[in-house]
């Protein structure tokens, strides 16, 4: 049964087609606490796109930052990770990591650069990550990794000075397999031309 219930989540994950727009005008609203928790009211003031009826993304601003949430709508995942990558014309093209660690690289010359000074992004941006934990179990201990309900960014806008940001999500989930699901789909790392533009 399992087997199988993974085979229907990965076809899910992988043959609904994207609903939203190539651009987003941002709204304004209010500051969120970036912990992974999508509570009921947090994100009621954002645009919001749906992806393949698998993930929702969110999206809102303030005067001082751009708030992006990625919620995965199947909760049988026990863990996960997410790239989210931001071209800006003034920056370039940026890597942001979460998963045990935050982690930030560059795109110089075709290629990507090293994560940067050990998983530090200096203040410019936050998200949450995955937290291990103990638990006993059976007179033992044992580690296990916390799950959230899925990814929150908060990003200085003085990080990318451009009014107009290019973004891609690929995200990871892990049920018995690691499934992948990329927004928008089928657009290389490397080259921001086809991915979502959003407007602040």
């Amino acid at each position: 049964m399992k087997i199988v219930f993974l085979c229907m989540v990965l076809a899910m994950l992988g043959s609904k087609p994207v609903l939203g727009q190539a651009r987003l005008s941002i709204p304004k609203g209010r500051p969120i606490m970036v912990d992974g928790k999508f509570s009921d009211r947090e994100w009621v003031d954002a645009r919001t796109l749906l992806v393949r009826d698998s993930i929702r993304l969110y999206f809102k601003q303030t005067k001082e930052y751009v708030y992006i949430g990625i919620q995965p709508l199947a909760k049988e995942y026990s863990s996960g990770w997410i790239d989210l990558f931001v071209a800006d014309e003034g920056q370039g093209i940026y890597n942001l990591h979460a998963s045990r660690k935050l982690g930030e690289r560059r795109l110089a010359d075709g290629q990507w650069e090293g994560w940067k000074e050990w998983w530090t992004n200096e203040g410019s941006w936050r998200a949450n990550y995955s937290r291990p934990d103990d638990i006993r179990e059976s007179d033992r201990w044992k580690v296990v990794q916390l799950k959230d309900e899925g990814w929150e960014f908060q990003i200085s806008k003085r990080r990318f000075s451009s009014s107009q940001w290019k973004i891609m999500f690929d995200i990871s989930l892990m049920f018995q397999e690691v499934a992948n699901i990329k927004y928008p789909a089928a657009v290389a790392d490397t080259t921001p031309d086809a991915w979502l533009q959003l407007r602040l």
